[in-house]
């Protein structure tokens, strides 16, 4: 199976001493890896040696990986293995980085029985936390806004670079187009990735393509898993078979009731709210309201072609619905960014007010079909002759 984190795409970077004098695991190292895990559940991609490296080049990985991650953190308890020739190699590699202007990024440390004043010196100015809850919570935090700070002064130039190479060269376009697939999430569980693996890489894809999102906006990985466990036919994955099968980019939606689709159209709705309990199932002949729950590309991969692709398999769903007499009477969508308003706005959706925290909320009626979704004649005639007479 095609991974989804790619070795040269890790986020962060966890530094530790890893053994002692007797070839036993430190308690740094302990520590450490409860951290990974705990990171690695937040849907961030964490580079730690001993659960990344299945190479022989162990110098060369650890290098680039370091060279990959936007934030670096120390993990310690004691000064001695602070300093230790690797730890040390690697916090002051990342550092000099950082410093001489080649790299942004940030360096945290994460300490258990040491203070500021036990730290060397280049770390004492850099924000340090500790192994419990609330303080973990807080890194998270400073993580999140330290990778959402990257990916906003990045996003830009690899926008430009993409659109660059689309308008100048004819045959990356046609390389582009072989490489990218829109696949149903059924099928994408057929090669081989679970529903969770899914899930955890569309969570990634929102943090990377969104400003100022939290859990709250976003949801989390037990929950969009086990409703995308109830209903798979409302997501629909881009992927590119060039690398692996890597998700790039991806359409969710999901059918609500009554009460939940008034929520969404005041604009009251989070996406951390959406539950199994709040959705209607789609298995039975009807007419059903949906909630998008997002559309997303990474920058590096927006085109004409990849919209498109997503476009046609989104009415090819719909289509496949409507032969089993199950028809969408309403959409409602939040739109985040500039870009979301513009797409809801071409996919002829209504703007009716502003999201009571973040984003605007789109409304479309799809009782009489308009463009672009009117251009499939198929789709048009099925659900004109569905809901012809009211």
């Amino acid at each position: 199976m095609g991974e989804i984190e790619f070795q040269n795409e890790w986020q962060v970077f966890i530094s530790c001493k890893i053994k002692d004098s007797n070839n036993d695991y430190t308690r740094d190292w302990y520590l450490a890896k409860e951290l990974y895990e705990f990171l690695i559940s937040n849907c961030f991609r964490v580079f730690m040696s001993d659960f990344s490296i299945n190479k022989s080049d162990f110098k060369k990985v650890i290098y680039e990986a370091l060279d990959r991650s936007i934030v670096l953190i120390v993990v310690a308890t004691t000064k001695e293995n602070i300093s230790s020739r690797w730890v040390e190699e690697e916090w002051d590699c990342f550092i000099g980085e950082i410093n001489d202007g080649r790299k942004k990024g940030e360096v945290f440390t994460y300490v258990e029985g040491l203070s500021i004043g036990d730290l060397p010196l280049p770390l004492r100015k850099r924000l340090s936390f500790s192994p419990n809850e609330a303080s973990k919570q807080e890194l998270l935090k400073k993580v999140r806004i330290a990778i959402q700070g990257s990916n906003e002064q990045t996003s830009k130039k690899i926008k430009e670079d993409s659109n660059s190479r689309i308008e100048s060269s004819p045959a990356l376009n046609r390389e582009t187009e072989h490489r990218l697939k829109a696949l149903k999430l059924p099928e994408v569980n057929e090669i081989g990735f679970s529903t969770a693996e899914i899930v955890k890489s569309l969570i990634e894809i929102d943090y990377q393509t969104l400003e100022n999102i939290d859990e709250h906006h976003e949801g989390d990985l037990h929950q969009w898993t086990e409703v995308n466990d109830i209903f798979p036919e409302g997501t629909c994955l881009l992927l590119d078979t060039h690398y692996d099968n890597r998700i790039v980019g991806y359409w969710h939606f999901v059918p609500i009731d009554e009460d939940v689709l008034l929520v969404a159209k005041r604009g009251e709705l989070f996406d951390g709210d959406i539950s199994v309990d709040s959705m209607t199932i789609m298995g039975f002949p009807g007419d059903y309201n949906v909630y998008i729950v997002g559309v997303a590309i990474l920058p590096r991969y927006r085109s004409v072609l990849s919209l498109r692709l997503l476009f046609d398999k989104f009415c090819s769903t719909i289509k496949d619905l409507a032969c089993q007499n199950i028809f969408i009477k309403e959409m409602v969508a939040c739109a985040f960014t500039p870009e979301g308003n513009a797409l809801c706005k071409s996919a002829g959706m209504k703007l009716l007010r502003p999201q009571i925290d973040h984003g605007n909320i789109y409304q479309l009626e799809m009782r009489i079909l308009k463009p672009p979704f009117s251009r499939d004649r198929d789709l048009a005639a099925l659900y004109n002759e569905h809901f012809g007479n009211e």
